[in-house]
C-alpha cells in the first residue's frame, strides 16, 4: 500500500539505495539469507507477532488505543491490530 514503507516514498533519500542494489551486492545477500530464515520460522520473533510499525515520532490512528507488543529502538510494534 502507499506510504506503507517509507523508504518507496519518491521523496525518501534511502529509495535510491534500495533501487540500486544487485544481487551482487554482499550485504543484500545477508539481507535474502536473513530473510529466508525468518520466512521459515527459523528465528525467534521479537515483535511477538507483530503485522503493523511506526516510528515512535509519529502517532498513527491506527494505532490509537492499542498498547505495543514490542518496542525495538525507535520502533513500536502492534500484534492486535486488524
Amino acid at each position: 500500500k502507499p506510504w506503507q514503507f517509507s523508504c518507496w516514498n519518491g521523496d525518501d533519500p534511502n529509495r535510491h539505495e534500495i533501487e540500486t542494489v544487485t544481487l551482487e551486492d554482499k550485504i543484500f545477500q545477508v539481507c535474502v539469507r536473513v530473510a529466508g530464515r525468518a520466512a521459515a520460522e527459523a528465528l525467534a520473533d521479537p515483535t511477538g507477532g507483530a503485522t503493523h510499525y511506526h516510528t515512535s515520532a509519529v502517532n498513527p490512528p491506527w494505532a490509537r488505543g492499542h498498547a505495543p507488543s514490542a518496542e525495538i529502538g525507535d520502533h513500536l510494534f502492534y500484534s492486535d491490530i486488524e
